[in-house]
């Protein structure tokens, strides 16, 4: 994939839809100074001509906006749209519907009443482009994680590194999507969802027996490496911040 214009002789387009005209303002502001090139749209017909003719390298709108558009389906579309990053507006980071936008089409998000975090977002678009590089392996990857900032913070990353990320957020959830027609590259789980038990049981089903798991708690990142002994939990080493869980899941994926 081609990246996110970064180079200092080059701007990238980012698109500005659905809010009132102070907060289309201070959000153009933000993104201005972020180098990029704002443009403003006022009515759904313009923004959705100007998007399908010139995808943008970045979307920013409100969640109402997405959701009306369905804005998913238009992404899931076309594979020009692959590239476009979207950053989404809410008022409360508890509004149900930006769970499932995070999970399906946007990249981070910011509260309206906070606008000058956009510039860090857009910034960090930039600066860590989701496209510059494709990963040596990528796939449907599991991530089974109950709290919602981490699942965020998480789904980011690997997103980023092009996984497609399919989510469970109780033990339940989890054990019945390892057990659909979905296949899975690996799981990634948070210890409280995937307890040791968990764990061993779902290696009964002889058809999960080759898939990696990378289970973390507060403290470690544990997963299954040993040779010859699949259903076994080693330790890899703490801080299971995202970006370390990201390097683990990549190097698990290089090896045969």
């Amino acid at each position: 994939m081609h990246s996110i214009h970064t180079e200092s002789d080059m701007t990238y387009k980012a698109h500005i839809f659905g809010f009132e005209a102070e907060m289309t303002s201070m959000i153009s502001e933000a993104l201005f100074f972020a180098g990029a090139e704002p443009v403003k749209f006022q009515d759904v017909t313009s923004f959705t001509k100007s998007f399908k003719l010139e995808p943008p390298s970045l979307i920013v709108l409100p969640l109402a906006a997405a959701e009306q558009l369905d804005l998913h389906v238009i992404l899931g579309s076309d594979e020009r749209f692959d590239k476009v990053a979207v950053l989404i507006a809410v008022d409360d980071p508890y509004e149900p519907g930006l769970r499932g936008s995070l999970e399906n089409c946007a990249l981070d998000y910011f509260l309206t009443s906070q606008p000058y975090h956009l510039k860090r977002l857009a910034l960090a678009v930039m600066s860590r482009n989701p496209w510059s590089e494709a990963p040596t392996t990528s796939g449907r990857l599991l991530l089974a994680e109950a709290d919602l900032e981490r699942r965020i913070g998480l789904a980011r990353a690997m997103r980023i590194a092009q996984f497609d990320v399919a989510f469970a957020d109780t033990t339940e959830d989890l054990v019945k999507r390892l057990s659909g027609e979905e296949s899975h590259c690996i799981v990634v789980a948070n210890q409280i969802l995937a307890s040791r038990e968990t764990f061993q049981d779902c290696f009964r089903n002889p058809d999960l027996r080759r898939v990696p798991w990378i289970v973390y708690n507060d403290r470690e990142i544990l997963a299954n490496t040993e040779k010859g002994k699949p259903d076994v939990l080693a330790s890899l080493g703490a801080d299971p911040n995202p970006d370390t869980v990201l390097f683990h899941v990549q190097d698990i994926l290089k090896k045969p």
